[in-house]
């Protein structure tokens, strides 16, 4: 399939471009709380709003480079850094990473229910998510799964991260 990593694949972002890093799980709450997408102060109410406990519930970030490895996804464990807007939570593991561009026609058929299809075998349902590809660009959108713990990857489920750029 398109643009998804499920075991530490890298994945293809266009350079340049605004990007949101969030939780899969959140975006629906985003979703459900139908905050104005086109706002000025959009985010930080999205912040405000829905996350008053996390610090860093999603990050929103311009990447230098067409590729992303997963390798370049880092924990973060210092809680000093909390609100650094580089930094993105997930209590699933399983992170999208969204063009703003497409972040309004993208929330309007999103749904994290049928995404994950946790009674099969591949976690992610795969009917739904050739729904999704085909409403948009290659470069539009990428879904990445934690590979988990002991694969080698800093990436391993929950907690607070970071990508760092230009690193292989």
């Amino acid at each position: 399939m398109n643009n998804i990593s499920t075991n530490g694949e890298s994945i293809r972002i266009e350079a340049g471009v605004r990007y949101i890093i969030i939780d899969a799980m959140y975006l629906n709450d985003i979703k459900e709380k139908e905050l104005d997408i086109n706002s000025v102060d959009y985010w930080q109410n999205a912040k405000d709003d829905l996350f008053p406990y996390t610090d860093s519930p999603f990050a929103v970030t311009v990447f230098t480079t067409d590729t992303l490895h997963v390798n370049q996804i880092k924990k973060n464990d210092n809680e000093e850094f909390a609100e650094d807007p580089s930094l993105f939570s997930t209590d699933t593991g399983l992170i999208l990473i969204l063009k703003d561009q497409i972040l309004e026609s993208f929330i309007k058929i999103y749904d994290y229910e049928k995404l994950v299809d946790c009674m099969g075998a591949d976690f992610l349902n795969s009917t739904y998510l050739q729904t999704l590809v085909g409403n948009f660009n290659l470069t539009d959108f990428a879904i990445v799964m934690a590979p988990g713990i002991d694969t080698g990857f800093d990436f391993d489920g929950s907690g607070t991260y970071s990508i760092v750029q230009n690193s292989k």
